[in-house]
């Protein structure tokens, strides 16, 4: 797309391996590591998206055996890992000295002091939670900066239509609407815990980041 056109976002090349699982699988799965290759390529973080709970719990020792670091487990659906399954993760993940986040959605991952190779991962793919710096001149928006985007890319479209629209209250409309013209792959059913959809989370963000690269950008003028 022609709005990432000016980032350097070409990363194949540090791409370990992907490891396709079956689309279907019972509910249960009694032996998980029969979907699994004896020995996982070699590498340092591993992301983990919408992979079967009883596969999941299965994950962190083999990713500890090809040298990970850490684990990341998005969640863009309230089905894709329940709260047990993710506190057994944790533990196995601390047992074996694995760090181990999972936001929900995937643009609300932040850094963290205990972190520091998830940290690490998110300087150099610029990903995680959205930052934006904005300038603003005589109340318009004459330039957007991608500082850190959501890892679908939805905040490279946000930054590339926004420019050139008025600092009012319409601005919200207008980053709302181009945030939603982007394909999230976040879910609209009901999250109990965001006692919301994990999609509209993700709205909230892009918004929440436009306004405070807005308020920075006018504290400079």
């Amino acid at each position: 797309m022609r709005c990432r056109l000016a980032y350097d976002l070409d990363y194949s090349s540090d791409i370990a391996g992907i490891l396709k699982l079956p689309p279907e699988l019972l509910y249960y799965v009694d032996e998980p590591q029969r979907h699994l290759p004896d020995k996982l390529p070699e590498h340092d973080v591993m992301i983990a998206i919408n992979v079967h709970e009883d596969i999941l719990l299965a994950l962190p020792e083999r990713a500890k055996e090809a040298g990970a670091k850490a684990m990341i487990i998005p969640r863009e659906h309230p089905d894709w890992l329940s709260n047990w399954a993710w506190m057994r993760i944790q533990k196995g993940c601390q047992a074996l000295g694995l760090e181990c986040a999972s936001p929900k959605p995937f643009c609300s991952l932040k850094g963290s002091r205990a972190h520091s190779h998830i940290n690490q991962f998110m300087r150099h793919y610029k990903i995680g939670e959205p930052k934006f710096k904005i300038e603003v001149n005589r109340g318009i928006i004459k330039d957007v900066e991608v500082l850190r985007s959501a890892p679908c890319g939805n905040t490279y479209f946000v930054a590339h239509n926004i420019v050139g629209k008025k600092v009012d209250e319409g601005l919200d409309q207008w980053v709302a609407k181009y945030w939603h013209s982007y394909p999230c792959i976040a879910s609209m059913q009901m999250d109990s815990s965001l006692k919301d959809t994990v999609l509209h989370k993700g709205g909230y963000i892009h918004l929440g980041a436009v306004r405070k690269a807005v308020k920075e950008a006018i504290a400079r003028v």
